[in-house]
């Protein structure tokens, strides 16, 4: 086993001047994060050392990937788990990483990895050479299908074969990290397949009513009560129960949102009946 950590002391990384001018760069929590994660790339191909529960397995990653976790993530940064998720999601929307997300762990990819050691020129690896692609307007190299149960980055397969893609599954992978349940994924994917009328407003409502499922479920366990499964919980609309609206504010509202739409009830009827 290859005991080699991800960040290696020795190396090196280029931060371009005209960073400063970014995006990543006006907010100072978005730029501590995105720099962490260059960091944290591993230079070379390696087989990582991954705690999953009882059992420890290896995850091979690629030059300028790492393993993700929100726990960890938020030791490093001195950040909420919930914070450090937020701001990787920005990254990704921006285009910065590549988040692939399995049943256990999450690897993400830096894109353009090759410009930050040195070589602007010519990629060395597949991650660089399709982000130089993405930055060139071209479609990069279409990815290998894979088998049920497990995400290729455009699309994942349900238990019952089904394709989530587009918002529906970069939605369902934000409730899958806030729910931080890590069993069932397949059988859950196929239950958030099934939200009807799902929106940006109510994939929120969703994701902020399981990160409190998740904060309760440590005491529910001591209690000796069996968690419920993402899919159970999906199927059963737990989202809509008092007992997570009433946590202080409206799920996935606050004051100030919560005024603006009570003065524009009928733009925000509208908005809200949008659905993917």
């Amino acid at each position: 086993m290859n005991s080699k950590n991800l960040v290696d002391p020795d190396g090196y990384l280029w931060l371009w001047k005209k960073s400063i001018g970014s995006r990543a760069f006006k907010n100072a929590d978005l730029w501590k994060v995105w720099t962490w994660c260059l960091m944290k790339a591993s230079k070379e191909e390696s087989w990582i050392p991954f705690k999953t529960g009882k059992s420890v397995i290896e995850v091979n990653v690629k030059p300028g990937q790492f393993v993700f976790g929100r726990k960890t993530a938020s030791l490093e940064l001195g950040m909420p788990e919930s914070s450090v998720w937020k701001r990787m999601r920005k990254l990704r929307d921006m285009e910065n990483v590549d988040i692939n997300s399995d049943r256990q762990y999450s690897v993400v990819s830096i894109v353009n990895w090759g410009t930050y050691q040195g070589d602007n020129k010519k990629g060395n690896s597949k991650g660089d050479s399709q982000g130089t692609a993405m930055e060139q307007g071209k479609k990069p190299p279409p990815k290998a299908v894979h088998p049920e149960g497990h995400s290729n980055g455009d699309f994942y397969l349900t238990r019952k074969k089904r394709k989530l893609n587009g918002r529906r599954l970069e939605t369902f992978l934000e409730f899958w990290e806030a729910f931080n349940l890590k069993n069932g994924k397949a059988e859950a994917a196929d239950a958030w397949y099934e939200v009807s009328g799902l929106s940006v407003t109510l994939a929120k409502k969703i994701v902020q009513a399981a990160e409190i499922e998740a904060k309760r479920r440590p005491g529910y366990m001591e209690q000796g009560t069996k968690p419920k499964y993402a899919q159970g919980w999906l199927n059963g609309r737990r989202w809509e129960d008092e007992t997570y609206n009433n946590e202080g504010e409206e799920v996935g509202e606050d004051a100030v949102w919560k005024s603006f739409r009570d003065k524009h009830k009928a733009a925000y009827k509208v908005v809200q009946e949008e659905s993917f």
